[in-house]
Parts: C-alpha cells; sequence; structure tokens
C-alpha cells in the first residue's frame, strides 16, 4: 500500500501542533480537538502560500521572496515583532525530518540493436523511429 503524499504532510503536520500543544503545557489533547487544530493550521499556511504566491505574481515573478511572505503577513494581520523570538525561544520542540522509503529500481529493458536517428527531411520533435528487429525481422 503507498501512502498518499498529503497523507504524510497531514501527519507531519499534526505532529507540529501536537508539539506546540505540549509546549504550551497540555498533556493530552482530544483526537477531534487536535484534528480541528490541525486543519486551522492546514488552512493558515494555505492561506500564506497562496497570498504570497499573488504577491510574487504581482510582481511579475515566479518565484517567491521573503518580501512577499511578510508582505502576506502582514496583510493577515499577523504581527511579526515577536516571530524572531519565537523562533529562536528556548525549550522549543524540534522535530526530526520525517523519513521517507526509497521505491525499488525498476530494472531497465533490455533494447537489441541500434537507435537510428532522423533523417535530414524529417523534423527533430517527433518520436523515434521503432527498434530494427521491429523493423526488418529477417536481418
Amino acid at each position: 500500500m503507498e501512502v498518499q503524499p498529503s497523507n504524510v504532510r497531514r501527519r507531519v503536520l499534526a505532529l507540529a501542533v501536537a508539539a506546540s500543544l505540549t509546549e504550551a503545557g497540555f498533556d493530552g489533547a482530544d483526537k477531534m480537538a487536535l484534528e480541528t487544530l490541525v486543519e486551522m493550521m492546514q488552512s493558515l499556511l494555505t492561506e500564506i502560500g497562496n497570498s504570497t504566491k499573488g504577491y510574487c505574481e504581482l510582481a511579475c515573478r515566479t518565484e517567491p521572496v521573503v518580501g512577499d511572505v511578510i508582505m502576506a503577513l502582514i496583510n493577515m494581520g499577523v504581527r511579526l515583532d515577536g516571530l524572531e523570538k519565537f523562533a529562536y525561544r528556548p525549550g522549543r520542540i524540534i522535530l526530526p525530518a520525517p523519513t521517507t522509503s526509497t521505491q525499488p529500481k525498476q530494472p531497465s529493458i533490455l533494447q537489441a540493436g541500434v537507435k537510428l536517428s532522423h533523417p535530414p527531411h524529417i523534423p527533430s520533435h517527433l518520436p523515434p523511429f521503432s527498434r530494427p528487429p521491429c523493423l526488418h525481422p529477417h536481418t
């Protein structure tokens, strides 16, 4: 059974929310309450990302910069004066990076013959010719 990437992201986000609750002094949380907080955090991050993308595109860029994120946060009403202090607070819980399982590599299929290149009168964007044994079974 293959794990969906969104499920992995959701689990990591749930761990981050649980770590924040632990830092705030909670010993445990109801499953529905935790799920609600995870949903709220996901919505917040999605909105920050969408707003950041909007500011990036407004400036005719394809890659966002820190200024785009700052503008998105300010536009959402998030105060930035305590952000650095929060990021470097003592006793914060650091989550380990999620482990990724590697998929076994499919063995490559051996090909007989040599691939022919296109003659000058055939455009190069067309697919390559079939393998020679398919074209000339008697050779």
